[in-house]
Protein backbone atom coordinates (compact mmCIF):
# COMPACT_ATOMS: atom_id res chain seq x y z
CA UNK A 1 0.00 0.00 0.00
CA UNK A 2 1.21 3.34 -0.90
CA UNK A 3 0.38 6.73 0.62
CA UNK A 4 -0.75 10.36 -1.62
CA UNK A 5 2.91 11.10 -1.52
CA UNK A 6 4.14 8.03 -2.71
CA UNK A 7 1.62 7.42 -5.25
CA UNK A 8 2.94 7.01 -8.49
CA UNK A 9 2.29 9.61 -11.52
CA UNK A 10 0.16 8.38 -14.00
CA UNK A 11 3.02 7.22 -17.01
CA UNK A 12 2.45 6.22 -20.76
CA UNK A 13 0.22 8.62 -22.84
CA UNK A 14 -1.94 10.17 -20.09
CA UNK A 15 2.15 11.31 -18.27
CA UNK A 16 3.01 12.52 -22.26
CA UNK A 17 -0.36 14.31 -23.19
CA UNK A 18 -0.08 16.46 -20.02
CA UNK A 19 4.00 17.06 -19.79
CA UNK A 20 2.58 18.48 -23.81
CA UNK A 21 -0.17 20.79 -22.32
CA UNK A 22 2.18 22.10 -19.64
CA UNK A 23 4.78 22.86 -21.95
CA UNK A 24 1.97 24.90 -24.28
CA UNK A 25 0.89 26.68 -20.91
CA UNK A 26 4.52 27.50 -20.44
CA UNK A 27 5.29 28.87 -23.63
CA UNK A 28 1.86 30.84 -23.29
CA UNK A 29 3.46 32.14 -20.43
CA UNK A 30 6.68 33.35 -21.93
CA UNK A 31 5.14 35.04 -24.89
CA UNK A 32 2.27 36.50 -22.64
CA UNK A 33 5.04 37.71 -20.61
CA UNK A 34 7.41 39.11 -22.97
CA UNK A 35 4.38 40.77 -25.28
CA UNK A 36 3.26 42.91 -21.98
CA UNK A 37 6.82 44.02 -21.52
CA UNK A 38 7.33 45.04 -25.16
CA UNK A 39 4.03 46.72 -24.51
CA UNK A 40 5.40 48.78 -21.46
CA UNK A 41 8.58 49.55 -22.90
CA UNK A 42 6.77 50.45 -26.19
CA UNK A 43 4.52 52.72 -23.96
CA UNK A 44 7.09 54.49 -22.09
CA UNK A 45 10.13 55.03 -24.66
CA UNK A 46 7.76 55.45 -27.73
CA UNK A 47 4.56 56.88 -25.75
CA UNK A 48 2.39 54.31 -28.00
CA UNK A 49 1.34 51.12 -27.13
CA UNK A 50 1.57 47.92 -28.78
CA UNK A 51 -1.84 47.54 -30.45
CA UNK A 52 -3.99 44.50 -29.48
CA UNK A 53 -1.96 43.58 -26.54
CA UNK A 54 -5.48 43.05 -24.34
CA UNK A 55 -7.09 41.62 -27.00
CA UNK A 56 -4.02 38.93 -27.33
CA UNK A 57 -3.68 38.31 -23.29
CA UNK A 58 -7.14 38.37 -22.60
CA UNK A 59 -8.22 35.92 -25.93
CA UNK A 60 -5.26 33.61 -26.16
CA UNK A 61 -2.72 33.73 -23.53
CA UNK A 62 -4.99 33.50 -20.49
CA UNK A 63 -6.68 30.23 -21.97
CA UNK A 64 -3.55 28.87 -22.82
CA UNK A 65 -1.82 29.25 -19.05
CA UNK A 66 -4.85 28.64 -16.95
CA UNK A 67 -6.92 25.79 -18.91
CA UNK A 68 -3.43 23.66 -20.32
CA UNK A 69 -1.76 23.09 -16.84
CA UNK A 70 -4.44 21.01 -15.19
CA UNK A 71 -4.08 17.98 -15.99
CA UNK A 72 -0.49 18.19 -14.61
CA UNK A 73 -1.55 20.23 -11.72
CA UNK A 74 -4.07 17.36 -11.22
CA UNK A 75 -1.07 14.72 -11.51
CA UNK A 76 0.81 16.65 -8.30
CA UNK A 77 -2.15 17.09 -6.34
CA UNK A 78 -1.67 20.84 -6.25
CA UNK A 79 -4.98 22.13 -6.13
CA UNK A 80 -6.47 23.27 -2.88
CA UNK A 81 -7.42 20.34 -0.73
CA UNK A 82 -9.09 21.59 2.32
CA UNK A 83 -8.47 18.57 5.53
CA UNK A 84 -9.96 19.82 8.28
CA UNK A 85 -11.99 17.56 9.28
CA UNK A 86 -10.88 14.85 7.22
CA UNK A 87 -7.87 15.30 9.58
CA UNK A 88 -10.00 14.01 12.90
CA UNK A 89 -11.15 10.90 10.75
CA UNK A 90 -9.73 7.22 10.39
CA UNK A 91 -7.60 6.78 7.48
CA UNK A 92 -9.72 4.12 6.00
CA UNK A 93 -12.71 7.04 6.38
CA UNK A 94 -10.23 9.80 4.98
CA UNK A 95 -9.35 7.26 1.93
CA UNK A 96 -13.00 7.16 1.05
CA UNK A 97 -13.71 10.53 1.55
CA UNK A 98 -10.12 11.45 -0.94
CA UNK A 99 -12.06 9.06 -3.81
CA UNK A 100 -15.66 10.36 -3.18
CA UNK A 101 -13.93 14.34 -3.40
CA UNK A 102 -12.55 13.01 -6.74
CA UNK A 103 -15.42 11.60 -8.33
CA UNK A 104 -16.96 14.84 -7.61
CA UNK A 105 -14.11 16.52 -9.27
CA UNK A 106 -14.37 14.21 -11.96
CA UNK A 107 -17.87 15.23 -12.57
CA UNK A 108 -17.61 18.50 -12.13
CA UNK A 109 -14.93 18.99 -14.40
CA UNK A 110 -16.41 16.18 -17.07
CA UNK A 111 -19.58 18.81 -16.85
CA UNK A 112 -16.97 22.15 -17.31
CA UNK A 113 -15.53 20.33 -20.09
CA UNK A 114 -18.57 19.27 -21.75
CA UNK A 115 -20.05 22.63 -21.31
CA UNK A 116 -16.85 23.62 -23.17
CA UNK A 117 -16.54 21.95 -25.57
CA UNK A 118 -20.72 22.91 -26.87
CA UNK A 119 -18.95 26.67 -26.36
CA UNK A 120 -15.88 25.87 -29.21
CA UNK A 121 -18.86 24.37 -31.72
CA UNK A 122 -21.09 27.33 -31.18
CA UNK A 123 -18.00 29.62 -31.58
CA UNK A 124 -16.66 28.22 -34.63
CA UNK A 125 -20.71 27.73 -36.13
CA UNK A 126 -20.84 31.19 -35.75
CA UNK A 127 -17.55 32.18 -36.88
CA UNK A 128 -16.96 34.05 -33.67
CA UNK A 129 -14.15 36.31 -34.40
CA UNK A 130 -11.84 38.80 -32.30
CA UNK A 131 -10.77 41.88 -34.45
CA UNK A 132 -7.30 43.47 -34.00
CA UNK A 133 -5.82 46.10 -36.30
CA UNK A 134 -7.73 45.53 -38.82
CA UNK A 135 -7.77 41.68 -38.85
CA UNK A 136 -10.11 39.25 -37.97
CA UNK A 137 -9.09 35.85 -35.44
CA UNK A 138 -11.23 33.33 -35.09
CA UNK A 139 -11.54 32.50 -30.84
CA UNK A 140 -12.75 28.65 -31.71
CA UNK A 141 -9.29 27.62 -31.51
CA UNK A 142 -8.67 29.42 -27.94
CA UNK A 143 -12.31 27.95 -26.95
CA UNK A 144 -11.37 24.43 -27.70
CA UNK A 145 -8.39 24.99 -25.58
CA UNK A 146 -10.74 24.87 -22.14
CA UNK A 147 -12.63 21.38 -23.13
CA UNK A 148 -8.92 19.77 -23.82
CA UNK A 149 -7.35 21.10 -20.56
CA UNK A 150 -10.39 19.56 -18.63
CA UNK A 151 -10.60 16.25 -20.75
CA UNK A 152 -6.52 16.24 -19.61
CA UNK A 153 -7.67 16.98 -15.62
CA UNK A 154 -10.36 13.98 -15.96
CA UNK A 155 -7.77 11.50 -17.49
CA UNK A 156 -5.79 11.99 -14.02
CA UNK A 157 -8.53 11.90 -12.05
CA UNK A 158 -9.49 8.92 -13.92
CA UNK A 159 -5.92 7.34 -13.67
CA UNK A 160 -5.36 8.19 -10.45
CA UNK A 161 -9.10 6.35 -8.88
CA UNK A 162 -7.92 3.52 -10.66
CA UNK A 163 -4.33 3.35 -9.42
CA UNK A 164 -6.13 4.29 -5.77
CA UNK A 165 -8.55 1.17 -6.22
CA UNK A 166 -6.03 -1.26 -7.47
CA UNK A 167 -3.62 -0.87 -5.23
CA UNK A 168 -5.12 -0.16 -1.83
CA UNK A 169 -3.68 3.28 -1.68
CA UNK A 170 -4.27 4.48 1.47
CA UNK A 171 -3.87 8.41 3.03
CA UNK A 172 -0.86 8.35 5.62
CA UNK A 173 -1.84 8.53 8.86
CA UNK A 174 -2.38 11.94 10.95
CA UNK A 175 1.08 13.23 12.63
CA UNK A 176 0.40 13.69 16.07
CA UNK A 177 2.89 16.38 16.35
CA UNK A 178 1.14 18.81 14.40
CA UNK A 179 -1.98 18.93 16.98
Amino acid sequence: MTTIAEQKVPSGPVRAGTSLLMIAGIIAMIAMMLHICADVLSRRLLGTPIVGTLEYVTYFYMVAVVFLPLGRVQEERGHVIVEVISQLMPPKVSLWVDRGAQLFTLAYVAFIGWWGWQETVRSFTRNEVVTVIQTDFPLWPTRLLVPLGLAAMCLVILAQLAESFRSGFRLPPPDPAAH
